[in-house]
């Protein structure tokens, strides 16, 4: 009877990972998911948390998410940080590519086309959104509010102005299953309404290159060690966003993300960028 040691187990993963990176490095969205989903639910990433198991779920098997994911676990008093801060721990190139998600409520939506209650991810049939902006440029109400009032009245479904008026959630962590700076739209306890800031999409498709010096670079390398460079760039500009948990972020493709989820790629902040020290609230 021949019996397996854990040791050997750990190699025959470790062998099964290495060929699924071979296969992301040949610029394959699909097998640079597979990866992804790979080791953010296998013992092969550091101690994977049921949010992040589930997170890989909702992304690679419930919304048949094509890119390259990536979770890093980064540090408890990470939001005390300041935006360069936060963009060395990443690895990412830039500070534009670090992202919040705010649950924001139609308080005055028209109860003949947006029922009381209503929780949809239809932009034009729900009280809720789930809008993912950049920390680096403040949120603009009002050019939320303009852009869903054409989406609506595109849609052939007019809504009058004064039925417009947007709010920060009060019950968001009821509708996502998520806590203050955790908010993903990934694996939302309810199905929301997604809007995606049209400048992450401007985003370069090549990034995660710091200081070659300094620990930004190091996790560059390590990000494109894991989920196979070529696919990474080849997808699209990438963002990190909540990871679900506090200190867990969540590194998606912006247009793999806008497709997977049916985001409404709108214009929904101001187009000047903050100072450092400028940075706000999160």
């Amino acid at each position: 009877m021949t019996t397996t040691t854990l040791a050997e187990r750990l190699a025959a993963l470790e062998a099964r990972l290495a060929k699924l990176e071979k296969l992301a490095a040949s610029a394959d969205p699909s097998a640079a998911a597979l990866s992804s989903h790979e080791r953010a639910t296998t013992a092969a990433d550091a101690s994977p948390t049921c949010t992040q198991r589930r997170l890989a779920d909702a992304l690679y098997l419930e919304r048949q998410y094509r890119a390259p994911f990536l979770f890093r676990r980064v540090g408890g008093d990470y939001y005390s940080w300041s935006l360069e801060r936060r963009r060395a721990a990443l690895g990412a190139d830039s500070v534009q590519r670090l992202c919040k998600t705010m649950v924001l409520e139609n308080t005055r939506a028209n109860e003949a086309i947006v029922p009381a209650g209503a929780a949809s991810d239809d932009p034009c049939a729900t009280r809720y959104y789930l809008v993912v902006s950049q920390y680096c440029r403040r949120f603009h109400a009002d050019k939320l509010k303009a852009a869903l009032y054409r989406l609506f009245a595109e849609r052939g479904k007019p809504m009058a102005k004064q039925f417009f008026n947007l709010r920060v959630c009060g019950k968001g962590a009821e509708l996502t299953g998520f806590e203050h700076n955790a908010v993903t739209p990934v694996g939302s306890a309810t199905r929301l309404a997604v809007v995606l800031s049209h400048h992450l999409l401007e985003l370069g498709e090549h990034g995660a290159l710091a200081d070659p010096a300094g620990a930004g670079a190091r996790v560059a390398e390590e990000q494109e060690d894991e989920d196979g460079g070529a696919a990474a760039s080849a997808a699209g500009g990438y963002f990190w966003l909540g990871g679900g948990e506090v200190d867990l972020k969540l590194r998606l493709d912006a247009r793999e993300f806008a497709r997977a989820y049916g985001a409404q790629v709108l214009d929904c902040t101001y187009d000047e960028m903050l100072s450092p020290g400028e940075e706000g609230a999160d």
